[in-house]
C-alpha cells in the first residue's frame, strides 16, 4: 500500500470527555470500549491509515494510560515505522506545562511536533464520532477547490433533548459554509459536522497564532462561527453510517447495533 507523506493526521482523544463523564472518569474518550472488541480511537485511526496517511499524532489531555496501553507502538495499524508512525502527544509537552483549553489551544501546544512533519496537509478528527471515512476524495476536493478548510459532514437527525454538543452546518449554492449552530435548541434532519476536516499546515498555523493573540481557544466558535465569511470553508458529504457518542444513552444504543 502506497502512503502519502504529504499528509499528517491529528486525532483529538479527549475533547468531549465531559459528554460521557461516567465513562471518562478513569480513561480518556479514545480508550472507551466499543462493540466488545474496539476502542473509540480505532475508528479515526483506521480511517487515516486506510487513507494512506503514514503519520498520526494523538493529542491527549488526561487519564491516557489505558489509551497508551491500547495503542502500543502502533504495530496493529502498521504505524510502527522509522519514517512517520504513531505519536502520543500528552498535554505537558509544551513548555508552559498547562493542559489545553480547546482545539486551537491544543494545536498550539503540540505545534513543535506538527512543524517538524514534512506534510503540507493536515487531517483532524475526534474520537467521539464512529464512522468510516475515506479521506482520499476529501483531500482531492480540498486541493481542487483551493479551500482553506474542508469540513466532513453527514445528513442526520438531531434532537436537542437527547443529543449534546453537536455542530450543525449549512452551505450555500457554491458549497461554501454559510451558517454554523453549536448545540442548538432544535430537532430535525440537518447537516452534522463529523468533527473532521482538512487544512494546509500553513493555514493552520496562521489561524492558531491569530486565535492565540485574541485569547481564543475554540476552533468551532472562533473559526467556523465568527470567521466563516473570512475564510473559504467548504463541505464534503460523507454517505457512510455514523453515530455520535455524546451521552450514555447513545453510547448504549450504538453498541447494541
Amino acid at each position: 500500500m502506497s502512503v502519502n507523506y504529504n499528509v499528517l493526521g491529528l486525532i483529538f482523544a479527549s475533547l468531549h470527555d465531559k459528554n460521557v463523564s461516567e465513562l471518562t472518569d478513569q480513561r480518556t474518550m479514545g480508550s472507551i470500549p466499543f462493540g466488545g472488541r474496539y476502542r473509540l480511537i480505532d475508528f479515526p485511526l483506521s480511517n487515516m491509515v486506510n487513507s494512506n496517511v503514514p503519520e498520526v499524532g494523538v493529542i491527549t489531555k488526561a487519564n491516557y494510560g489505558s489509551l497508551l496501553d491500547h495503542l502500543g507502538s502502533g504495530r496493529d495499524w502498521d504505524l510502527s515505522r522509522k519514517k512517520g508512525g504513531l505519536h502520543l502527544l500528552p498535554p505537558f509537552i509544551h513548555s508552559s506545562g498547562e493542559i489545553y483549553k480547546g482545539r486551537l489551544d491544543a494545536l498550539n501546544k503540540v505545534w513543535n511536533f506538527v512543524s517538524h512533519s514534512p506534510a503540507q496537509y493536515v487531517i483532524m478528527a475526534n474520537c467521539d464520532v464512529v464512522t468510516s471515512i475515506d479521506y482520499t476524495p476529501v483531500l482531492k476536493q480540498h486541493m481542487e477547490t483551493g479551500a482553506d478548510i474542508t469540513l466532513v459532514y453527514s445528513e442526520g437527525f438531531y434532537d436537542y433533548s437527547t443529543n449534546r454538543g453537536a455542530t450543525i452546518i449549512d452551505f450555500d449554492e457554491n458549497n461554501c459554509l454559510k451558517d454554523v449552530l453549536f448545540d442548538p435548541l432544535l430537532s430535525g434532519k440537518c447537516k452534522l459536522w463529523l468533527e473532521s476536516c482538512i487544512v494546509t499546515k500553513e493555514f493552520l498555523w496562521n489561524i492558531i497564532i491569530d486565535a492565540k493573540s485574541r485569547g481564543e481557544v475554540s476552533f468551532t466558535r472562533y473559526i467556523l462561527q465568527e470567521n466563516r465569511n473570512k475564510y473559504k470553508i467548504m463541505g464534503y458529504e460523507s454517505k457512510e453510517y455514523f453515530t455520535r457518542i455524546d451521552n450514555i444513552g447513545n453510547y448504549y444504543k450504538a453498541n447494541m447495533m
